[in-house]
């Protein structure tokens, strides 16, 4: 059986995976965060953004610029690309990405992501 599973893993799974390494290619770099980190003000770090995959979010932002707008942005990006992801999965891989769509789920990815690790346990 376990040979058979391979034998059809890029019809039920191929496309998927192509779709996650291909938004995986859009992480920022650390050349990225340099320039992000050396940024003095939102303007810089909109200039900074400008060269990466969240560069497209700011088109149609006026100034000024507000951290809260970045924030927002970033988070419905994230949320576009996962609901694009989920669409394209089947079972057991869409249940999954059910369980880490919850509110609590996603704070502790984002704080794992950011460096911050989950918050500890009590």
């Amino acid at each position: 059986r376990p040979a058979m599973e391979l034998s059809i893993f890029n019809m039920n799974h191929g496309f998927c995976e192509a779709v996650v390494r291909g938004l995986r290619s859009g992480f920022l770099n650390p050349e990225d965060y340099r320039r992000l980190s050396t940024s003095d003000t939102l303007e810089d770090m909109r200039s900074a953004l400008e060269e990466s995959d969240y560069g497209t979010f700011r088109q149609d932002e006026h100034s000024p610029l507000l951290v809260s707008t970045i924030s927002k942005k970033c988070y419905e990006k994230l949320a576009d690309e996962f609901c694009y992801v989920k669409a394209q999965t089947v079972e057991p891989l869409s249940t999954f990405m059910d369980c880490i769509a919850r509110e609590k789920i996603i704070d502790n990815v984002c704080m794992i992501i950011q460096g911050e690790g989950p918050p500890p346990r009590r």
